[in-house]
């Protein structure tokens, strides 16, 4: 996976 799509999927499971 790419860095810059686990920092967006981090963010988004970190935002719910």
């Amino acid at each position: 996976m790419n860095q810059k799509a686990k920092r967006i999927i981090y963010n988004l499971k970190a935002r719910i």
